[in-house]
């Protein structure tokens, strides 16, 4: 029993006065595949990539003025193999979209129909390669139906506070080690100097000694101050100590948590994932890996992306050596998908479409 094929492609394609394009129809199979586009440069190619990616995208990603220079009218139709076809058509002022059941009977709401087969970037499995680190893990969080935006605030939170108990803690250290060691206690009863003064009036025979007196007395509160000076300190470092430690447990607990999200996550290839730094494949950098390794996550990312249409634009085609095409051309027979590749030139024996002059050339 044949294997059911998964999401859709593209079984026919027309599209006329778009960008550089005059006229072009193409038909396909709707297999998986490679469908290399190939032309000289400002001969239409990209145009007709474009033209895919403006039909199925939406008004979002078309520009103010698709039409070929010195055209009124334009339009793309995309039929799928799920027999939807998508018409866009383009006039100076914007386009209009419609989208048709195999029975040609128009949808309503045609515009959320694109939205639950189409996601932008992911449309081009290069494109995510070469995303920001925090971008990458940003979408194989979606992908993976991972969210830590709590944890993660709550990460961040406990971490600035962590900060700033540990900033307090070596500040009151520091002052309390620059404190003179206490010669009494702070439950000692101080000396009412006072009464030591009264009696140095009322006995002004014994004046010296009552000033000795006075200042032992000085001298014993100063050291009872100091004492309580001391403890306080100590007690504050204590309190400080305790809430670090707090805090410290805390954010252990709160990225225990998070790894255990994580770990417990599904991801679209196996041995892919994240942490602080990035996008990781096999515990390593996504950018260290092999320019195979790193093509495999990138097809699979979109593919899981865009899982009910399995159709990839690749604009920079002429990237990829002969052995990386090679492999995209494996991988999009593999998953069943169809993808649109761009290359500068006409001389690739696996060209499909060449495009010259707004048009496809007889071959």
């Amino acid at each position: 029993m044949p294997k059911k094929k998964q999401g859709a492609r593209i079984v026919r394609l027309k599209t006329k006065n778009v960008k550089r394009i005059k006229a072009v129809e193409l038909k396909l199979k709707g297999d998986g595949g490679l469908v290399v586009v190939s032309g000289n440069n400002e001969e239409g190619k990209s145009s007709l990539i474009d033209s895919i990616a403006y039909a199925l995208g939406g008004k979002k990603l078309c520009p103010a003025v698709p039409l070929r220079r010195g055209q009124k009218q334009g339009y793309t139709h995309v039929t799928l193999d799920n027999g939807l076809t998508i018409e866009r058509t383009y006039n100076k002022a914007g386009s209009s979209i419609k989208v048709l059941d195999k029975n040609d009977q128009m949808l309503s709401s045609p515009q959320r129909i694109l939205d639950k087969l189409y996601n932008s970037l992911t449309f081009d499995p290069l494109e995510w390669m070469r995303l920001k680190s925090e971008k990458q893990v940003a979408i194989l969080k979606q992908l993976a139906g991972i969210d830590t935006t709590d944890l993660d605030n709550q990460y961040e939170k406990a971490y600035a506070d962590r900060r700033d108990a540990n900033r307090d803690l070596k500040r009151a250290t520091a002052a309390f080690e620059a404190l003179p060691k206490p010669e009494a206690s702070p439950g000692d009863d101080p000396i009412n100097t006072d009464e030591v003064s009264e009696k140095i009036d009322e006995l002004l025979t014994q004046v010296s000694t009552l000033r000795d007196e006075l200042e032992a007395a000085s001298q014993h509160n100063q050291k009872i101050e100091q004492a309580k000076q001391y403890w306080n300190e100590k007690d504050k470092i204590i309190d400080l100590e305790d809430k670090a430690e707090e805090l410290d447990e805390l954010v252990k607990k709160i990225v225990e948590d998070k790894s255990k999200l994580i770990a417990k996550a599904k991801y679209p290839v196996d041995g892919l994932g994240f942490n602080d730094d990035g996008v990781t494949m096999k515990n390593l950098p996504f950018n260290q890996a092999s320019q195979a390794e790193q093509l495999r996550v990138s097809v699979a990312m979109g593919l899981a992306t865009n899982p009910d249409l399995r159709v990839m634009l690749i604009r920079d085609g002429s990237l990829l050596d002969a052995k990386s095409k090679k492999l995209m051309s494996e991988l999009a027979k593999a998953n069943d998908a169809q993808i649109w590749l761009e290359v500068v030139g006409d001389e690739d024996k696996e060209v499909a479409v060449i495009i010259e002059d707004g048009r496809i050339k007889e071959q």
